[in-house]
Protein backbone atom coordinates (compact mmCIF):
# COMPACT_ATOMS: atom_id res chain seq x y z
CA UNK A 1 0.00 0.00 0.00
CA UNK A 2 2.58 2.83 0.62
CA UNK A 3 4.16 2.17 -2.83
CA UNK A 4 0.66 3.20 -4.26
CA UNK A 5 0.48 6.19 -2.08
CA UNK A 6 2.98 8.50 -3.80
CA UNK A 7 1.37 7.81 -7.04
CA UNK A 8 -2.39 8.40 -5.84
CA UNK A 9 -0.96 11.38 -3.91
CA UNK A 10 0.83 12.44 -7.37
CA UNK A 11 -2.19 11.86 -9.37
CA UNK A 12 -4.68 13.76 -6.89
CA UNK A 13 -3.04 16.89 -6.93
CA UNK A 14 -1.95 16.85 -10.58
CA UNK A 15 -5.72 16.24 -11.43
CA UNK A 16 -6.82 18.82 -9.17
CA UNK A 17 -4.42 21.07 -10.89
CA UNK A 18 -5.49 20.14 -14.66
CA UNK A 19 -9.04 20.74 -13.46
CA UNK A 20 -8.81 24.60 -12.37
CA UNK A 21 -6.81 24.91 -15.55
CA UNK A 22 -9.16 23.69 -17.79
CA UNK A 23 -11.73 25.62 -15.36
CA UNK A 24 -10.01 29.08 -16.06
CA UNK A 25 -9.71 27.95 -20.03
CA UNK A 26 -13.55 27.44 -20.80
CA UNK A 27 -14.45 30.04 -18.12
CA UNK A 28 -16.33 31.94 -20.70
CA UNK A 29 -18.43 29.55 -22.13
CA UNK A 30 -21.12 29.59 -19.57
CA UNK A 31 -21.91 32.98 -19.96
CA UNK A 32 -21.70 34.19 -24.10
CA UNK A 33 -24.22 37.04 -23.19
CA UNK A 34 -22.88 38.44 -20.48
CA UNK A 35 -19.12 37.90 -21.78
CA UNK A 36 -20.27 40.32 -24.96
CA UNK A 37 -22.07 42.73 -23.27
CA UNK A 38 -19.20 43.46 -20.94
CA UNK A 39 -16.76 43.55 -23.99
CA UNK A 40 -19.16 45.12 -26.19
CA UNK A 41 -18.40 42.05 -28.26
CA UNK A 42 -20.42 40.31 -31.37
CA UNK A 43 -20.89 36.66 -31.24
CA UNK A 44 -17.64 36.13 -34.06
CA UNK A 45 -15.87 38.12 -31.02
CA UNK A 46 -16.85 35.96 -28.56
CA UNK A 47 -15.83 33.15 -30.43
CA UNK A 48 -12.15 35.02 -31.15
CA UNK A 49 -12.05 35.54 -27.14
CA UNK A 50 -12.65 31.43 -26.38
CA UNK A 51 -10.27 30.11 -29.27
CA UNK A 52 -7.48 32.51 -28.67
CA UNK A 53 -6.32 30.43 -25.66
CA UNK A 54 -6.26 27.63 -27.53
CA UNK A 55 -3.40 29.78 -30.55
CA UNK A 56 -0.74 28.74 -27.66
CA UNK A 57 -1.40 24.88 -27.91
CA UNK A 58 -1.84 24.92 -31.03
CA UNK A 59 1.43 26.42 -32.38
CA UNK A 60 3.71 25.83 -29.07
CA UNK A 61 2.68 22.60 -27.65
CA UNK A 62 5.29 20.08 -30.15
CA UNK A 63 8.18 21.67 -28.30
CA UNK A 64 7.17 22.72 -24.43
CA UNK A 65 7.52 19.04 -23.75
CA UNK A 66 11.30 19.49 -24.27
CA UNK A 67 10.81 23.26 -22.03
CA UNK A 68 9.21 21.28 -18.93
CA UNK A 69 11.83 18.44 -18.93
CA UNK A 70 14.58 21.09 -19.24
CA UNK A 71 12.78 23.36 -16.53
CA UNK A 72 11.86 20.49 -14.43
CA UNK A 73 8.43 19.36 -13.46
CA UNK A 74 7.98 21.34 -10.44
CA UNK A 75 8.67 24.52 -11.67
CA UNK A 76 6.96 24.02 -14.42
CA UNK A 77 3.42 23.10 -12.36
CA UNK A 78 4.04 26.56 -10.29
CA UNK A 79 5.04 29.10 -13.17
CA UNK A 80 1.70 27.31 -15.25
CA UNK A 81 -1.05 27.61 -12.04
CA UNK A 82 0.49 31.31 -11.18
CA UNK A 83 0.75 32.33 -14.76
CA UNK A 84 -2.44 31.20 -15.57
CA UNK A 85 -4.18 32.60 -12.55
CA UNK A 86 -2.53 36.06 -12.91
CA UNK A 87 -3.82 36.14 -16.81
CA UNK A 88 -6.71 35.24 -16.18
CA UNK A 89 -7.89 37.73 -13.67
CA UNK A 90 -5.79 40.08 -15.80
CA UNK A 91 -8.36 39.05 -18.44
CA UNK A 92 -11.49 39.07 -15.97
CA UNK A 93 -11.12 42.52 -14.47
CA UNK A 94 -9.75 44.43 -17.91
CA UNK A 95 -12.22 46.88 -18.98
CA UNK A 96 -10.40 47.40 -22.38
CA UNK A 97 -10.93 44.87 -24.92
CA UNK A 98 -7.77 44.91 -26.48
CA UNK A 99 -6.16 44.00 -23.01
CA UNK A 100 -8.35 41.26 -22.19
CA UNK A 101 -7.74 39.67 -26.07
CA UNK A 102 -4.09 40.23 -25.28
CA UNK A 103 -4.08 38.30 -21.94
CA UNK A 104 -6.47 35.60 -23.37
CA UNK A 105 -4.33 34.79 -25.53
CA UNK A 106 -1.19 34.79 -22.98
CA UNK A 107 -3.56 32.16 -20.97
CA UNK A 108 -3.06 29.88 -22.94
CA UNK A 109 0.28 28.83 -22.79
CA UNK A 110 0.67 28.81 -19.11
CA UNK A 111 -2.62 26.26 -19.47
CA UNK A 112 0.00 23.94 -22.24
CA UNK A 113 2.42 23.91 -19.50
CA UNK A 114 -0.34 22.19 -16.87
CA UNK A 115 -1.86 19.98 -18.79
CA UNK A 116 1.53 18.82 -20.83
CA UNK A 117 3.51 18.17 -17.46
CA UNK A 118 0.44 16.84 -15.22
CA UNK A 119 0.24 13.37 -17.63
CA UNK A 120 3.74 13.66 -17.73
CA UNK A 121 4.42 13.47 -13.93
CA UNK A 122 1.30 10.62 -13.40
CA UNK A 123 3.47 8.40 -15.98
CA UNK A 124 6.63 8.92 -13.90
CA UNK A 125 5.09 8.21 -10.29
CA UNK A 126 3.04 4.87 -11.63
CA UNK A 127 3.75 1.86 -13.72
CA UNK A 128 2.35 -1.26 -15.34
CA UNK A 129 -2.02 -1.26 -15.04
CA UNK A 130 -2.07 1.04 -12.92
CA UNK A 131 -0.29 4.29 -14.84
CA UNK A 132 -2.85 3.36 -17.86
CA UNK A 133 -5.59 3.29 -15.45
CA UNK A 134 -4.55 6.66 -13.70
CA UNK A 135 -3.71 8.66 -17.13
CA UNK A 136 -6.91 7.08 -18.23
CA UNK A 137 -8.74 9.23 -14.91
CA UNK A 138 -6.71 12.19 -15.78
CA UNK A 139 -8.23 12.40 -19.13
CA UNK A 140 -11.28 13.62 -17.86
CA UNK A 141 -9.70 16.55 -16.34
CA UNK A 142 -11.05 18.84 -19.41
CA UNK A 143 -14.80 18.00 -19.17
CA UNK A 144 -15.10 17.82 -14.73
CA UNK A 145 -12.90 21.22 -15.40
CA UNK A 146 -15.57 23.21 -17.57
CA UNK A 147 -18.48 21.77 -16.62
CA UNK A 148 -17.09 23.22 -12.84
CA UNK A 149 -16.49 26.48 -14.39
CA UNK A 150 -20.30 26.54 -16.22
CA UNK A 151 -21.19 26.32 -12.50
CA UNK A 152 -19.28 28.22 -10.51
CA UNK A 153 -19.79 31.01 -13.75
CA UNK A 154 -23.71 30.61 -13.66
CA UNK A 155 -23.61 30.50 -9.86
CA UNK A 156 -21.69 33.41 -9.57
CA UNK A 157 -23.20 35.32 -12.26
CA UNK A 158 -26.36 35.91 -9.51
CA UNK A 159 -24.53 35.58 -6.10
CA UNK A 160 -21.18 37.60 -6.24
CA UNK A 161 -20.78 38.41 -9.60
CA UNK A 162 -19.19 36.98 -12.38
CA UNK A 163 -15.99 38.64 -12.27
CA UNK A 164 -15.27 37.41 -8.32
CA UNK A 165 -16.61 34.14 -9.42
CA UNK A 166 -13.41 33.95 -12.02
CA UNK A 167 -11.55 35.39 -9.73
CA UNK A 168 -12.00 32.57 -6.86
CA UNK A 169 -11.28 30.15 -9.69
CA UNK A 170 -7.85 31.42 -10.08
CA UNK A 171 -7.29 32.11 -7.06
CA UNK A 172 -8.18 28.59 -6.06
CA UNK A 173 -5.95 27.20 -8.95
CA UNK A 174 -2.58 29.12 -7.69
CA UNK A 175 -3.34 28.09 -3.99
CA UNK A 176 -3.55 24.86 -4.97
CA UNK A 177 -0.03 24.56 -6.57
CA UNK A 178 1.93 24.82 -3.40
CA UNK A 179 0.78 21.62 -2.02
CA UNK A 180 0.48 20.05 -5.09
CA UNK A 181 4.33 20.77 -5.79
CA UNK A 182 5.25 19.86 -2.59
CA UNK A 183 4.31 16.11 -3.23
CA UNK A 184 6.39 15.81 -6.75
CA UNK A 185 9.84 16.77 -5.36
CA UNK A 186 11.55 13.24 -5.43
CA UNK A 187 10.31 12.87 -8.94
CA UNK A 188 11.46 15.36 -10.28
CA UNK A 189 14.55 15.40 -8.53
CA UNK A 190 15.29 12.00 -9.91
CA UNK A 191 14.89 13.27 -13.82
CA UNK A 192 17.11 16.05 -13.22
CA UNK A 193 20.24 13.59 -14.43
CA UNK A 194 19.04 12.82 -17.97
CA UNK A 195 16.85 15.85 -18.63
CA UNK A 196 19.41 17.00 -21.05
CA UNK A 197 19.79 14.13 -23.20
CA UNK A 198 18.56 13.71 -27.07
CA UNK A 199 15.36 13.06 -27.63
CA UNK A 200 13.78 10.31 -30.43
CA UNK A 201 10.02 9.56 -30.75
CA UNK A 202 9.10 6.77 -31.90
CA UNK A 203 7.07 5.95 -34.86
CA UNK A 204 3.93 4.67 -32.99
CA UNK A 205 4.11 8.05 -31.48
CA UNK A 206 3.73 10.14 -34.25
CA UNK A 207 0.82 7.63 -35.50
CA UNK A 208 -1.05 8.00 -32.17
CA UNK A 209 -0.48 12.18 -32.38
CA UNK A 210 -2.26 11.79 -35.99
CA UNK A 211 -4.72 9.35 -34.58
CA UNK A 212 -5.34 11.87 -31.70
CA UNK A 213 -6.07 14.87 -34.23
CA UNK A 214 -9.14 12.59 -35.64
CA UNK A 215 -10.58 11.57 -32.08
CA UNK A 216 -10.15 15.41 -31.25
CA UNK A 217 -11.79 16.42 -34.77
CA UNK A 218 -14.73 14.74 -33.94
CA UNK A 219 -14.96 15.21 -29.84
CA UNK A 220 -15.13 19.08 -29.88
CA UNK A 221 -16.87 19.16 -33.43
CA UNK A 222 -19.78 16.96 -32.30
CA UNK A 223 -21.50 19.12 -29.22
CA UNK A 224 -21.66 21.86 -31.58
CA UNK A 225 -22.90 19.96 -34.59
CA UNK A 226 -25.00 17.31 -33.42
CA UNK A 227 -27.39 19.82 -31.60
CA UNK A 228 -28.27 21.27 -34.98
CA UNK A 229 -29.09 17.64 -36.55
CA UNK A 230 -31.42 17.01 -33.70
CA UNK A 231 -33.03 20.15 -33.79
CA UNK A 232 -32.94 20.77 -38.03
CA UNK A 233 -33.99 17.15 -38.89
CA UNK A 234 -35.47 14.95 -36.11
CA UNK A 235 -37.79 17.72 -34.62
CA UNK A 236 -35.95 18.70 -31.48
CA UNK A 237 -36.82 21.75 -29.18
CA UNK A 238 -32.95 23.46 -29.51
CA UNK A 239 -33.03 23.39 -25.61
CA UNK A 240 -34.16 19.85 -25.65
CA UNK A 241 -31.06 19.52 -28.28
CA UNK A 242 -28.63 20.92 -26.12
CA UNK A 243 -29.46 19.32 -22.97
CA UNK A 244 -29.19 15.68 -24.80
CA UNK A 245 -25.80 16.55 -26.30
CA UNK A 246 -24.84 17.92 -23.00
CA UNK A 247 -24.89 14.75 -21.11
CA UNK A 248 -23.47 12.63 -23.91
CA UNK A 249 -20.34 14.95 -23.13
CA UNK A 250 -20.81 14.20 -19.50
CA UNK A 251 -20.99 10.33 -20.42
CA UNK A 252 -17.85 10.66 -22.72
CA UNK A 253 -16.45 11.16 -19.06
CA UNK A 254 -17.63 7.38 -18.50
CA UNK A 255 -16.16 6.00 -21.85
CA UNK A 256 -12.68 7.00 -20.18
CA UNK A 257 -13.50 5.61 -16.79
CA UNK A 258 -14.33 2.23 -18.67
CA UNK A 259 -11.21 2.33 -20.00
CA UNK A 260 -9.40 2.74 -17.26
CA UNK A 261 -10.70 0.06 -15.42
CA UNK A 262 -11.02 -2.55 -17.70
CA UNK A 263 -8.56 -1.39 -20.86
CA UNK A 264 -5.97 -3.24 -19.67
CA UNK A 265 -7.49 -6.66 -19.92
CA UNK A 266 -8.00 -5.75 -23.58
CA UNK A 267 -4.77 -5.11 -26.32
CA UNK A 268 -4.78 -1.81 -27.20
CA UNK A 269 -5.43 -2.04 -30.86
CA UNK A 270 -7.95 -4.23 -30.33
CA UNK A 271 -9.67 -1.87 -28.38
CA UNK A 272 -8.78 1.17 -30.01
CA UNK A 273 -10.22 -0.80 -33.65
CA UNK A 274 -13.91 -2.01 -31.66
CA UNK A 275 -14.09 1.48 -29.76
CA UNK A 276 -13.64 3.37 -33.73
CA UNK A 277 -15.90 0.91 -35.20
CA UNK A 278 -18.51 1.61 -32.63
CA UNK A 279 -17.97 5.74 -32.95
CA UNK A 280 -18.31 5.39 -36.81
CA UNK A 281 -21.58 2.70 -36.23
CA UNK A 282 -23.28 4.87 -34.19
CA UNK A 283 -22.27 8.16 -35.60
CA UNK A 284 -23.31 7.31 -39.31
CA UNK A 285 -26.44 5.47 -38.12
CA UNK A 286 -27.27 8.96 -36.20
CA UNK A 287 -26.73 11.13 -39.48
CA UNK A 288 -28.93 8.64 -41.16
CA UNK A 289 -31.84 8.92 -38.56
CA UNK A 290 -35.06 11.03 -40.10
CA UNK A 291 -38.19 12.53 -37.64
CA UNK A 292 -40.01 10.31 -35.44
CA UNK A 293 -36.75 8.66 -34.40
CA UNK A 294 -36.09 10.77 -31.27
CA UNK A 295 -35.21 8.04 -28.83
CA UNK A 296 -32.78 6.24 -30.81
CA UNK A 297 -31.17 8.84 -31.85
CA UNK A 298 -30.70 9.85 -27.91
CA UNK A 299 -29.09 6.57 -27.36
CA UNK A 300 -26.87 6.57 -30.50
CA UNK A 301 -25.83 10.10 -29.16
CA UNK A 302 -24.61 8.64 -26.09
CA UNK A 303 -22.93 5.77 -27.60
CA UNK A 304 -20.57 7.38 -30.19
CA UNK A 305 -19.18 10.15 -27.04
CA UNK A 306 -18.99 6.92 -24.72
CA UNK A 307 -16.85 5.51 -27.60
CA UNK A 308 -15.00 8.50 -28.09
CA UNK A 309 -14.12 8.93 -24.44
CA UNK A 310 -12.76 6.00 -24.38
CA UNK A 311 -10.55 6.38 -27.20
CA UNK A 312 -9.37 9.88 -25.73
CA UNK A 313 -8.16 8.05 -22.68
CA UNK A 314 -6.83 5.27 -24.46
CA UNK A 315 -4.38 7.91 -26.43
CA UNK A 316 -3.48 9.59 -23.83
CA UNK A 317 -2.68 6.29 -21.26
CA UNK A 318 -0.85 4.98 -24.82
CA UNK A 319 1.85 7.55 -24.51
CA UNK A 320 4.26 5.81 -21.86
CA UNK A 321 3.66 2.55 -23.68
CA UNK A 322 4.81 3.93 -27.14
CA UNK A 323 8.09 6.64 -25.59
CA UNK A 324 11.28 4.57 -26.20
CA UNK A 325 12.34 5.86 -22.70
CA UNK A 326 10.96 8.52 -19.65
CA UNK A 327 12.60 11.58 -21.62
CA UNK A 328 10.54 10.97 -24.76
CA UNK A 329 7.37 10.85 -22.35
CA UNK A 330 6.53 15.18 -21.98
CA UNK A 331 7.95 15.13 -25.22
CA UNK A 332 4.88 12.75 -26.53
CA UNK A 333 2.47 14.74 -24.30
CA UNK A 334 3.69 17.74 -25.60
CA UNK A 335 3.09 16.50 -29.53
CA UNK A 336 -0.64 14.83 -28.54
CA UNK A 337 -1.59 18.37 -26.73
CA UNK A 338 -0.69 20.12 -30.15
CA UNK A 339 -2.69 17.15 -32.37
CA UNK A 340 -5.62 17.58 -30.20
CA UNK A 341 -5.60 21.67 -29.96
CA UNK A 342 -5.25 21.89 -34.40
CA UNK A 343 -8.44 19.07 -34.30
CA UNK A 344 -10.25 21.94 -31.90
CA UNK A 345 -9.78 24.17 -33.76
CA UNK A 346 -10.16 23.25 -37.21
CA UNK A 347 -13.07 20.31 -36.70
CA UNK A 348 -16.03 22.96 -35.09
CA UNK A 349 -15.75 25.19 -38.82
CA UNK A 350 -15.00 22.20 -41.28
CA UNK A 351 -18.16 20.26 -39.99
CA UNK A 352 -20.08 23.77 -40.54
CA UNK A 353 -18.94 24.78 -43.69
CA UNK A 354 -20.20 20.86 -44.96
CA UNK A 355 -23.49 21.73 -43.65
CA UNK A 356 -24.07 24.81 -44.94
CA UNK A 357 -22.51 24.09 -48.03
CA UNK A 358 -23.69 20.74 -48.76
CA UNK A 359 -25.80 18.97 -46.49
CA UNK A 360 -25.89 16.33 -43.67
CA UNK A 361 -25.23 13.18 -46.10
CA UNK A 362 -21.77 14.72 -46.64
CA UNK A 363 -21.74 15.49 -43.07
CA UNK A 364 -22.40 12.45 -42.38
CA UNK A 365 -19.26 10.85 -45.11
CA UNK A 366 -16.73 13.16 -43.48
CA UNK A 367 -17.50 11.77 -39.90
CA UNK A 368 -16.96 8.27 -41.69
CA UNK A 369 -13.98 9.02 -43.17
CA UNK A 370 -12.72 10.26 -40.24
CA UNK A 371 -13.29 7.77 -37.83
CA UNK A 372 -12.05 5.14 -40.36
CA UNK A 373 -8.66 6.99 -40.63
CA UNK A 374 -8.35 7.71 -36.74
CA UNK A 375 -9.03 3.61 -36.52
CA UNK A 376 -6.24 2.69 -39.16
CA UNK A 377 -3.43 5.06 -37.71
CA UNK A 378 -4.15 3.98 -34.05
CA UNK A 379 -4.38 0.16 -35.00
CA UNK A 380 -0.27 0.48 -36.42
CA UNK A 381 0.42 3.21 -33.68
CA UNK A 382 -0.21 0.50 -31.23
CA UNK A 383 0.70 -2.37 -32.98
CA UNK A 384 4.19 -0.48 -33.72
CA UNK A 385 4.31 -0.75 -29.66
CA UNK A 386 3.65 -4.86 -29.15
CA UNK A 387 5.78 -5.49 -31.83
CA UNK A 388 8.39 -3.52 -30.25
CA UNK A 389 8.07 -5.89 -26.83
CA UNK A 390 8.39 -8.60 -28.91
CA UNK A 391 11.61 -7.21 -30.28
CA UNK A 392 13.17 -6.53 -26.91
CA UNK A 393 12.07 -10.05 -25.46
Amino acid sequence: MSQQRSPILTFGFAYALSVCAASLHGRFNALPETIMQAYALKPSGFGWLISLANLAPLLLAGVAGSWIWVLGMKRSLILGAVLQGGFAIGTTFSRDTAWAFLLRGFEGFPYLVIVVAAPTLIAMSASGPYQTRLLAFWGTYFFVGVSFASFTGTWGADQIGWRNAFLLMALCQVVLCGPATRSIGRITDAAKAIRNENVRLSAGVWLLCMGFFGIALMAVSLPSIVPLFLSDQLGFDPKQAGVVVGFAVFASAGGSILYGLYGHRVPDHSFGVTASGLAALSLTSLFSLGPGNQDLAKMLCLISFVALGSLTAMAIAAIPKLATDVRCIAVANGLLTQAGSAGALLGPPMYLYLFQSFGWLNVKVFALLVVTSTAVLLYFALRSNRSSKRRHQ
